[in-house]
């Protein structure tokens, strides 16, 4: 069936030599190949190892199913309307279709300043037109070798 991921990321420790920081399923040090243990991952009540922790709190398997539950109810009642002749999905572009309502509404929410950006001189290290750079490089040309190399 259907499958709701959860955001996660990987568990990670430190190498016991060189300090890197290795994800729990790693055998070897990514940085200096030291062999790591394998008992260093928490174990779940099943005994599997806890590789991944959750992102999105609090999730607990509990949570985890309701949301399940929620989104998939969600996705059901979708691919019903989704058959309807003149469908729009409600998904797609989330808030773009009311742009046009919040713009003419009287509740427009805070005001923002938006300043425009402040007009500054060049950097002192601005490069110099490429014309001035030749007439500049034909002045102090030299038939010397390596002459200017260090200049």
């Amino acid at each position: 069936g259907a499958f709701v991921a959860m955001p996660s990321r990987k568990l990670c420790d430190r190498c016991g030599k060189c300090g890197y920081k290795n994800h729990l399923r790693a055998n070897f040090c990514c940085q200096c190949g030291r062999k790591l243990e394998n008992s260093r991952a928490e174990q779940h009540d099943n005994g599997r190892a806890k590789l991944f922790a959750d992102i999105a709190h609090p999730i607990n398997s509990n949570c985890r199913e309701l949301i399940q539950q929620m989104v998939l109810e969600a996705f059901d009642r979708e691919l019903v309307l989704s058959q309807e002749h003149g469908y729009i999905c409600s998904y797609d572009d989330y808030g773009e279709e009311n742009s046009r309502d919040a713009e003419s509404s009287d509740d427009e929410g805070p005001a923002k300043r938006i300043d425009a950006p402040e007009q500054t001189p060049g950097a002192p290290h601005a490069a110099k037109p490429r014309a001035e750079q030749r007439q500049k490089s034909q002045e102090t040309r030299s038939d010397e070798f390596g002459v200017g190399i260090f200049s």
